[in-house]
């Protein structure tokens, strides 16, 4: 949803897990016997599976957010990247859905 909302207002985010093998599981949280239930199948877990059982049998949501600048971003890409997410601020996950992002419009710095 935030990717979808960003998206919606020219920002390009990468959302889902980390790159790093283990990173997510640490930063969520995730104990190594819960990474062993969850991977204990006789079948390939896709993500999307693997966040719906963290979240309904452990109460963890193991996705994430990630924000890069390179070599081709400047300031006004920063301050857009900041006024959307001050409209996150103090938001519940469920409210996500409902929230209206409006463009902001960069300041004049003439």
């Amino acid at each position: 949803m935030i990717e979808r909302l960003a998206n919606d207002k020219g920002i390009s985010l990468r959302t889902g897990c980390f790159c790093n093998p283990g990173t997510g599981e640490i930063v969520h949280g995730l104990t190594e016997e819960e990474i062993c239930q969850a991977f204990s199948f006789d079948r390939p877990v896709q993500f999307s599976e693997f966040v719906d059982m963290a979240a309904e049998s452990w109460n963890k949501f193991p996705s994430s957010i990630r924000v890069s600048t390179g070599i081709a971003s400047n300031f006004k890409d920063a301050y857009f990247m900041m006024a959307f997410l001050e409209t996150l601020l103090d938001r519940e996950a469920s409210e996500v859905n409902a929230i209206k992002v409006e463009r902001t419009e960069y300041p004049d710095t003439a």
